[in-house]
């Protein structure tokens, strides 16, 4: 058996990974999946993260992006203006929305492929993001699945709320980044 947490393999009998000392399941333990097979969830987790544990967690992030971002939002204002035209006005405004959409995909990325596997948000609700066979997710995956959140938000929120109504509680971006929230 690999270890969900690390991917180190393990005894099948024993109940702690020898490489992290994280709690394994064995595979007769797994709870199984719409089609009645093993869906190898990660340790500890009790299930996927329902719809509404999802949102909970997103408008913490918000929250917490909206207090980083807000000074990081400013720098372009606080740049001398070189010409007062509108065509300043716009590029200062662009300048705004792409520091605050970097600083957002590195605050998702990068948490969510840490060793937390989870934003400030989903760690305070309970909830991760592991890869489909619930493993830790890399940075790449974690940054790809970001920009397919893009997606969802220009679906007008209904790529976030296929989370709702799939067996694996996976919206849009989970699916195309092949990701789980689990609790």
């Amino acid at each position: 058996m690999l270890c969900p947490q690390c991917g180190q393999p393990a005894p099948h009998e024993a109940e702690f990974c020898p490489a992290c000392g994280s709690r394994l399941v064995a595979r007769d333990e797994d709870p199984p999946d719409e089609i009645g097979g093993p869906i190898h969830a990660p340790v500890g987790t009790r299930g996927y993260a329902e719809f509404w544990r999802r949102t909970v967690a997103l408008c913490i992030d918000s929250i917490v992006l909206g207090i980083i971002g807000l000074p990081i939002g400013l720098i372009p204002d606080l740049a001398p203006p070189v010409d007062a035209g509108p065509s300043a006005a716009l590029s200062r405004l662009s300048a705004s929305i792409a520091a605050r959409l970097l600083l957002a995909w590195i605050y998702y990325a990068g948490l969510e492929s840490s060793a937390w596997q989870a934003t400030l948000g989903k760690r305070a609700i309970g909830i991760r993001v592991t890869d489909g066979s619930g493993a830790r997710i890399a940075f790449a995956r974690a940054g790809g699945r970001y920009v397919a959140k893009l997606l969802s938000c220009m679906t007008f929120g209904l790529g976030f709320l296929i989370a709702a109504f799939t067996a694996r509680r996976q919206a849009l971006h989970d699916l195309l980044a092949n990701t789980l929230v689990v609790r």
